[in-house]
């Protein structure tokens, strides 16, 4: 039969033991401790530098999707200082005569032909935002002649049109000056005479 052994003698015999285990169990602890945090760490590195990524990527988007850098804004150049309106103005004037004087003539179709060939020429003094009063004598001038031609033709509601035209035109200008006053009134006489022709 197995003798008893001491309760306090058990107690000495057992406590080194426990305190190896102790140890034992506290260097594992600590080991998986250690592993569990580099883990947990690596875990979320990966999402981080997926979220800075993510964020760079956009700011770039964003930026290339921002409004356009504005163009610097060329000054607008007035057409009536150019070295080409005033000899265009002139030319204007002389085939406006030149109409006049084969219409006058009875000379129809070759007025006609001018009055055609010119227009292209009126359009372009009209551009200015602010045609000169030579310019605009001669662009009122051509709208005279083709309107009288419209009127010779029997086509009065057309000729109507450009010869107010020619009075918006002259009861506008500024400053006022007698010759623009007569063409006002030169233009009101050719809107009267289109007028008793349509029975107005």
């Amino acid at each position: 039969m197995r003798d008893l052994q001491d309760p306090a003698e058990s107690a000495k015999s057992t406590a080194p033991l426990r305190s190896r285990l102790s140890k034992h169990c506290c260097f594992k602890a600590g080991i998986m401790s250690r592993e569990r945090k580099q883990t947990v760490c690596g875990i979320l590195q990966v999402p981080l530098m997926n979220l800075a990524l993510a964020v760079v990527l956009a700011a770039g988007l964003l930026a290339a999707c921002g409004p356009p850098t504005p163009a610097a804004k060329v000054p607008k150049v007035d057409p009536t200082t150019e070295a080409w309106y005033a000899p265009s103005t002139e030319k204007l004037t002389n085939m406006d005569r030149a109409a006049e004087q084969y219409f006058q003539a009875g000379r129809s179709q070759e007025a006609a032909a001018i009055v055609t060939s010119a227009q292209s020429l009126q359009t372009r003094l009209l551009a200015a935002p602010r045609p000169t009063l030579a310019a605009m004598e001669a662009i009122a001038d051509l709208d005279r002649v083709y309107g009288k031609m419209l009127v010779s033709n029997g086509y009065f509601g057309e000729a109507r049109l450009l010869f107010q035209k020619n009075i918006t035109r002259w009861r506008t200008w500024k400053p006022q000056t007698p010759e623009t006053e007569r063409r006002l009134q030169e233009a009101n006489s050719d809107i009267a005479e289109c007028d008793k022709h349509m029975g107005g």
